[in-house]
């Protein structure tokens, strides 16, 4: 037999209609779906320093590209565009990660998301001081 593929190129609206004993009503809010796409970055980056670990928080993204997320990476960067100085990887429910030891200084935190298309964009990224 011959497998038709066919990409979808349009939202769909899913609404849920359950039965009563008197009638039937609409569940809301109605689902949105479509092809797969890349998530939005996570939201509200924070980052707070202790015993030279770093513990960077985000929360969900907006967006989760209409499938599911499989996992989060957590970065601190030298610099605002600087090198890598640590990363940290944690489960698609977990918000939080701390980072493996790292020197005194300066730093900026960001995370991203991932999903069947790939990684998101970095959230914004935020100084932290690790004394």
């Amino acid at each position: 037999t011959k497998k038709l593929k066919r990409k979808i190129k349009s939202k769909y609206y899913i609404a849920l209609t359950t039965k009563a004993g008197v009638g039937s009503f609409t569940v809301n809010p109605r689902i949105v779906t479509g092809p797969p796409k890349k998530a939005s970055k996570p939201k509200g980056t924070s980052a707070t320093s202790s015993s030279r670990r770093v513990a960077i928080s985000w929360s969900p993204p907006s967006f989760t590209g209409y499938t599911w997320l499989t996992k989060y990476r957590a970065r601190l960067f030298t610099k605002k565009k600087g090198k890598v100085a640590a990363t940290c990887y944690t489960g698609p429910s977990e918000l939080t990660c701390t980072t493996k030891k790292v020197k005194k200084r300066r730093y900026y935190a960001a995370a991203q998301v991932k999903n069947k298309k790939g990684w998101s964009t970095w959230s914004t990224r935020v100084k932290v001081v690790v004394r």
